[in-house]
């Protein structure tokens, strides 16, 4: 498959959550997208998006959709929630996912879309992808360190292993 428009599919899940009446903020949205993606790495095989995470100080950030929606700052990205829930499955359908792409995707949605952005911060935090491409920062050193996508495939894949054990 090939590689979809992350800033696109952001987009999509801010439609997503205003639709349900759950406001996302900016760091929240970052973190679902940075699980979506390490997710389907492991059930896939493949990146989802076209974009590479980096390991910012609160945790994995696609710099293009932090920049689309900066202006926000901490506060919920509110969007005319008027958009239909066909226009949303329109929307989803446009990405051309398969069929166990979207049970995937929307399983992912609810399981991390139920924590809080500080939540998601935090386990970000405790896990090896991150903590790899900010070895040697300190906690608050700015960076653009990418997360290897490699790493996240590998260290999730070993999180999926041991939960079925």
């Amino acid at each position: 498959m090939k590689e979809i428009d992350i800033k696109y599919f952001a987009e999509y899940l801010v439609y997503y959550f205003n639709h349900r009446g759950a406001l996302i903020s900016n760091k929240k949205l970052q973190k679902l997208l940075y699980y979506i993606q390490a997710w389907h790495l492991v059930y896939f095989d493949n990146k989802l998006f076209n974009e590479t995470p980096e390991a910012w100080v609160h945790g994995p950030v696609y710099p293009s959709v932090y920049r689309a929606y900066k202006k926000y700052k901490a506060k919920p990205i509110s969007f005319d929630s008027g958009i239909s829930r066909q226009l949303l499955d329109e929307r989803l359908n446009s990405f051309g996912f398969s069929k166990d792409q979207i049970e995937y995707i929307e399983a992912v949605i609810n399981s991390y879309g139920k924590k809080s952005a500080l939540e998601l911060e935090l386990l970000s935090h405790r896990e090896s992808p991150w903590l790899e491409a900010r070895r040697g920062l300190s906690d608050y050193d700015l960076s653009s360190s990418p997360i290897n996508v490699e790493l996240m495939k590998s260290y999730y894949a070993e999180l999926k292993r041991k939960n079925e054990a």
